[in-house]
């Protein structure tokens, strides 16, 4: 029972030195000097978070290139047929076999990966 109670009081100590630690960090030049990349996500913390610990002495990393972008670079396929497939491409690293209706105009993506097709007759 008193080894239940001093583990519990070591981490409450624990979380209170770093929420001091991260106070600090806060008020340094350091953390201030290097932009707060936002994610695709949304992801922001505020300068006080104690959860900027992890970005001391290395700055936080952020790809720019968001997948949604690089499948909206990809250029959309034209088909005769009025219906096609789409399996990935890929092989056994694509993903299961779906079947898309292009009967009304427009491009129409896979519920997969992204891939648009468009039918041949309103593809002009």
């Amino acid at each position: 029972m008193a080894t239940l109670r001093s583990a519990s009081v070591l981490r409450i100590l624990r979380i209170k030195r770093m929420l001091a630690t991260a106070r600090t960090i806060a008020t340094t030049t350091e953390l201030h000097s290097k932009p707060n990349k936002i994610t695709h996500t949304g992801q922001y913390w505020e300068e006080s978070d104690f959860r900027n610990l992890r970005f001391i002495n290395r700055s936080k990393e952020v790809n720019e290139k968001f997948s949604i972008d690089l499948v909206a670079e990809e250029a959309v396929e034209v088909v005769k047929d009025r219906h096609v497939y789409c399996n990935g491409g890929h092989g056994g690293l694509g993903h299961p076999k779906v079947y898309i209706n292009l009967d009304r105009c427009g491009d129409h993506p896979c519920s997969y990966c992204g891939k648009r097709f468009i039918s041949e007759q309103f593809a002009s």
